[in-house]
């Protein structure tokens, strides 16, 4: 491992002890009580402030090295596979949203009917749902614009002078193919970089302009939590298949 991986590990480790720690505070904020709503738009936006904290790092690491970040050494396989761009996808903070939202009204449907008060993300308006809706589309038309960035990235691998290089058309010292490959490396972190704002502003348009702040706690913990238990899950099953 060289020393930017291990700056970048030793990054993406102490991200998730912060994760942690947030964790622990959003739920202390509602439960057993429920505080006002000033203290939870204080709980989410440090939570917001140290997850920008982190894709700071993240942008720096990829100038020093963008592909390691692609398919990170310290996540499971099984995160690997399913990274878009060196992340998740931001539309899969609507279909968190979706589902949770359709778990709530489905598991206390009979509250529901009798007019009754249930889970926070069960109580979403209308109008809310077509913010949702609206950003969600805008959301998944610049995933697509930075989908084919990559594609374009891809498939440069197999243009010149990549390709004179490798079929040996062109004579070029290592120094020179060094250069080459730090060039494509810098622009595949240009569109890590992209995808890490458009996540970030994803989460941070749902939750601080469309969910009111009990329903942003709510999201931000159940996005915490899945985040958490899919990297404990993938290192499990990594070590059951004697990965190291």
């Amino acid at each position: 491992m060289s020393i930017d991986d291990r700056t970048l590990c030793v990054d993406y480790h102490a991200w998730i002890s912060q994760q942690q720690a947030d964790l622990h505070e959003l739920r202390s904020a509602i439960n057993p009580s429920f505080p006002d709503d000033q203290t939870l738009v204080g709980l989410i936006t440090k939570s917001l402030s140290h997850y920008h904290d982190y894709i700071v790092k993240r942008a720096e690491g990829a100038k020093a090295d963008a592909p390691a970040l692609f398919a990170p050494k310290w996540n499971s396989t099984f995160e690997n596979a399913h990274l878009w761009l060196g992340g998740c996808r931001p539309t899969q903070y609507f279909r968190l949203l979706y589902a949770i939202c359709g778990h709530e009204v489905e598991s206390r449907l009979q509250e529901h009917l009798e007019g009754l008060r249930i889970g926070a993300l069960g109580e979403l308006s209308c109008e809310q749902l077509t913010r949702v809706s609206e950003f969600q589309c805008r959301t998944v038309a610049e995933e697509d614009r930075l989908t084919k960035k990559m594609v374009r990235l891809q498939e440069e691998v197999s243009d010149q002078p990549m390709a004179l290089v490798a079929s040996e058309k062109v004579d070029i010292s290592e120094s020179d193919l060094d250069s080459l490959i730090d060039r494509h490396a810098r622009s595949l972190g240009h569109v890590m970089v992209e995808a890490d704002m458009l996540r970030f502003n994803a989460l941070k348009e749902l939750v601080e302009q469309i969910l009111t702040p009990r329903q942003a706690v709510d999201f931000l913990i159940a996005a915490k939590q899945l985040h958490s238990r899919i990297h404990e899950w993938g290192m499990r099953r990594d070590h059951q298949r004697g990965r190291e």
